[in-house]
Protein backbone atom coordinates (compact mmCIF):
# COMPACT_ATOMS: atom_id res chain seq x y z
CA UNK A 1 0.00 0.00 0.00
CA UNK A 2 1.05 3.31 -0.78
CA UNK A 3 -0.70 5.88 2.00
CA UNK A 4 -0.48 9.23 2.27
CA UNK A 5 -3.08 10.73 5.60
CA UNK A 6 -4.29 14.32 4.74
CA UNK A 7 -5.89 16.12 8.06
CA UNK A 8 -7.91 19.35 8.49
CA UNK A 9 -8.10 20.91 11.85
CA UNK A 10 -11.37 23.43 12.83
CA UNK A 11 -10.64 25.20 15.83
CA UNK A 12 -8.94 21.97 18.45
CA UNK A 13 -10.84 19.44 16.15
CA UNK A 14 -8.38 18.27 13.83
CA UNK A 15 -9.81 14.71 11.35
CA UNK A 16 -7.68 12.97 8.58
CA UNK A 17 -9.02 11.01 6.04
CA UNK A 18 -6.62 8.47 3.99
CA UNK A 19 -5.65 8.52 0.10
CA UNK A 20 -4.64 4.92 0.03
CA UNK A 21 -3.40 2.96 -3.50
CA UNK A 22 -2.10 -0.84 -3.93
CA UNK A 23 -1.79 -1.61 -7.55
CA UNK A 24 -1.31 -5.49 -6.99
CA UNK A 25 -4.72 -5.29 -5.44
CA UNK A 26 -6.08 -2.97 -7.70
CA UNK A 27 -7.36 -0.66 -5.01
CA UNK A 28 -7.51 3.23 -5.26
CA UNK A 29 -9.68 4.34 -2.09
CA UNK A 30 -9.85 7.12 0.34
CA UNK A 31 -10.50 6.06 3.84
CA UNK A 32 -11.72 8.27 6.85
CA UNK A 33 -10.11 7.91 10.17
CA UNK A 34 -11.22 7.17 12.62
CA UNK A 35 -14.45 4.88 11.65
CA UNK A 36 -12.75 3.51 8.02
CA UNK A 37 -15.31 4.44 5.89
CA UNK A 38 -14.19 3.56 2.19
CA UNK A 39 -15.18 5.27 -1.16
CA UNK A 40 -13.06 3.08 -3.44
CA UNK A 41 -12.07 5.94 -6.53
CA UNK A 42 -13.21 5.41 -10.38
CA UNK A 43 -10.53 3.94 -12.66
CA UNK A 44 -10.03 6.99 -14.64
CA UNK A 45 -8.69 8.67 -11.47
CA UNK A 46 -6.45 5.42 -10.45
CA UNK A 47 -5.33 5.65 -14.24
CA UNK A 48 -4.67 9.09 -14.30
CA UNK A 49 -2.45 8.91 -10.42
CA UNK A 50 -0.39 5.47 -12.13
CA UNK A 51 0.70 7.77 -15.55
CA UNK A 52 1.77 10.78 -13.22
CA UNK A 53 -1.09 12.86 -14.16
CA UNK A 54 -2.22 13.77 -11.05
CA UNK A 55 -5.41 14.07 -8.96
CA UNK A 56 -7.41 16.72 -7.14
CA UNK A 57 -8.56 15.41 -4.10
CA UNK A 58 -10.59 18.54 -2.84
CA UNK A 59 -11.70 18.38 1.27
CA UNK A 60 -14.47 21.16 1.72
CA UNK A 61 -15.33 21.90 5.15
CA UNK A 62 -19.30 22.06 5.63
CA UNK A 63 -19.74 25.48 7.89
CA UNK A 64 -23.18 24.11 8.35
CA UNK A 65 -23.49 20.82 9.51
CA UNK A 66 -19.57 20.85 10.84
CA UNK A 67 -18.84 17.92 8.54
CA UNK A 68 -16.18 17.45 5.65
CA UNK A 69 -17.42 16.93 2.03
CA UNK A 70 -14.74 15.26 -0.24
CA UNK A 71 -13.96 15.53 -3.73
CA UNK A 72 -12.19 13.89 -6.61
CA UNK A 73 -11.22 14.61 -10.27
CA UNK A 74 -8.58 14.72 -12.59
CA UNK A 75 -8.85 17.81 -13.15
CA UNK A 76 -10.51 21.13 -10.84
CA UNK A 77 -12.95 21.63 -13.83
CA UNK A 78 -14.16 17.70 -13.06
CA UNK A 79 -14.51 17.04 -9.36
CA UNK A 80 -17.03 15.23 -8.44
CA UNK A 81 -18.62 14.89 -4.71
CA UNK A 82 -17.67 11.75 -3.53
CA UNK A 83 -19.10 11.53 0.04
CA UNK A 84 -19.58 13.83 3.48
CA UNK A 85 -17.83 12.36 6.40
CA UNK A 86 -18.24 13.47 10.16
CA UNK A 87 -21.45 15.68 9.96
CA UNK A 88 -20.57 15.74 13.36
CA UNK A 89 -16.72 16.64 13.14
CA UNK A 90 -16.04 20.00 13.73
CA UNK A 91 -17.88 23.40 15.34
CA UNK A 92 -20.26 24.47 13.32
CA UNK A 93 -19.05 27.68 11.63
CA UNK A 94 -15.71 27.20 13.00
CA UNK A 95 -12.58 28.65 10.97
CA UNK A 96 -10.00 26.38 9.75
CA UNK A 97 -6.69 26.94 11.54
CA UNK A 98 -4.20 23.95 10.02
CA UNK A 99 -4.56 21.74 6.38
CA UNK A 100 -1.42 19.59 5.22
CA UNK A 101 -1.04 15.80 5.32
CA UNK A 102 0.76 13.20 8.11
CA UNK A 103 3.52 11.17 8.52
CA UNK A 104 1.84 7.80 6.92
CA UNK A 105 3.72 7.91 3.42
CA UNK A 106 5.29 4.58 2.38
CA UNK A 107 5.62 2.50 -0.79
CA UNK A 108 6.36 4.16 -3.72
CA UNK A 109 9.13 7.23 -3.30
CA UNK A 110 7.54 9.22 -6.29
CA UNK A 111 4.32 9.62 -4.72
CA UNK A 112 3.90 13.67 -3.60
CA UNK A 113 1.18 15.23 -2.15
CA UNK A 114 0.94 19.09 -2.72
CA UNK A 115 -2.07 21.29 -0.44
CA UNK A 116 -3.62 23.91 -1.58
CA UNK A 117 -5.59 25.81 0.93
CA UNK A 118 -8.27 28.24 -1.02
CA UNK A 119 -11.74 29.62 0.22
CA UNK A 120 -14.92 29.77 -1.33
CA UNK A 121 -18.58 30.27 -0.93
CA UNK A 122 -18.67 27.80 -3.11
CA UNK A 123 -16.64 24.81 -4.87
CA UNK A 124 -16.19 26.59 -8.15
CA UNK A 125 -15.33 29.79 -6.11
CA UNK A 126 -12.62 28.20 -4.15
CA UNK A 127 -11.00 26.50 -7.18
CA UNK A 128 -10.50 29.27 -8.75
CA UNK A 129 -13.43 28.85 -11.80
CA UNK A 130 -16.35 31.00 -12.77
CA UNK A 131 -19.06 29.92 -12.10
CA UNK A 132 -21.70 28.10 -14.60
CA UNK A 133 -24.15 30.43 -16.46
Amino acid sequence: WCVVRLFMQVGDSRQEIMLAYNHSENAFRLIQLPGWTMVDLSEEQKTAYESGDGLYVVWGYNAETGGMDIYTGTTKENVAKVGSFRADAFPKNGTVSAVGFGDGLWGNPDFSVTVELNYGATLNESLGLSEAE
